[in-house]
């Protein structure tokens, strides 16, 4: 009969320590060098996607591959009729730039000449995707004086209640009438103390 206590199967070896220290140290270098090794691919993956081929590519397939087409089907954007109507322009005046509404880039005539519907709209998403790489968005879009002014002001964290009635507040808010007015200073204090 087998005495009720431990077994010496149960107990670990002295020797085996330094065994599972060793095993603990590989785990934790292989995790160390498996997480070195996706950082530096994704910083690498990000370097990449920031430089300017990919960036303009990228930024100009997002154009004429989703941004026209929901335009066109608002009724704005380079719909078929004004490709016509640029295509036209092209031919008579190869040189001269393009004229397309809200758009800054200059765009020879020649470039869309002879092109498709496609291979146009294309065309000029490049151009104004890599003047938006270089400029920003004011390189990129000509956008009317009163646009650009409430966009420039734009802030959609208004933080008084008075900005918004008066129209004076912060971020140039325009006035907008029938808003209830909250209390503020000691009368907000005494209506959360009711």
């Amino acid at each position: 009969m087998r005495p009720s206590g431990p077994s010496n199967d149960d107990i670990p070896a002295l020797n085996s320590f330094p065994a599972k220290i060793a095993t603990t140290v590989k785990r934790l270098a292989t995790i160390f060098f498996v997480l070195s090794m996706v950082a530096a691919l994704w910083t690498t993956a990000l370097a990449r996607l920031s430089e300017r081929t990919t960036a303009v590519a990228m930024l100009s397939q997002t154009g004429s591959q989703l941004i026209n087409p929901f335009l066109v089907k608002n009724n704005t954007g380079i719909t078929q009729s004004i490709y016509t109507q640029l295509e036209q322009s092209a031919k008579n005046q190869p040189q001269a730039p393009l004229q397309i509404l809200f758009l800054k880039p200059s765009i020879p005539g020649s470039a869309i000449a002879g092109k498709s519907y496609d291979q146009a709209v294309a065309i000029i998403y490049q151009h104004v995707a890599g003047a938006y790489y270089d400029g920003g968005a004011n390189a990129a879009f000509a956008l009317p004086t009163q646009l650009q002014q409430l966009v420039q002001t734009y802030t959609p964290f208004v933080q008084y209640d008075q900005a918004l009635t008066s129209g004076n507040g912060a971020g140039g808010a325009p006035a907008i009438q029938g808003l209830p007015q909250f209390p503020h200073g000691s009368g907000a204090a005494a209506i959360a103390s009711s």
